[in-house]
């Protein structure tokens, strides 16, 4: 299965039939440990291929810590994260990025 029939079954569960789907990454500064984004009742996949061990990230409905066979997951390491994101990363400057597909759902 793919990452787009995963999140497409998922939000059909829920009833969730009309939304808006793009891309979304929150870019992080690389002299700091954690990271906030703005708050928003959007829902976030997670889809990042890499990620470094001990990197935390928080949600509103959701948290998630990054294990030692993350990068070899495959669909397992598609996280759902709704409103504000908080991301902790275990060194300064690990990564740049994290990738996400975007959901807003329109009512």
């Amino acid at each position: 299965m793919d990452v787009f029939s995963f999140i497409e079954r998922t939000l059909s569960a829920r009833g969730i039939k009309d939304y808006y789907m793009d891309t979304y990454a929150l870019t992080l500064h690389p002299a700091k440990k954690s990271h906030y984004s703005l708050g928003s009742q959007h829902l976030y996949y997670l889809i990042s291929e890499y990620l470094p061990e001990g990197t935390l990230i928080l949600s509103e409905t959701s948290a998630f810590q990054v294990g030692p066979n993350f990068s070899t997951s495959g669909i397992a390491k598609v996280k759902e994260f709704t409103g504000q994101l908080a991301v902790h990363l275990p060194t300064t400057g690990a990564v740049s990025q994290l990738e996400f597909i975007r959901i807003i759902p329109r009512i």
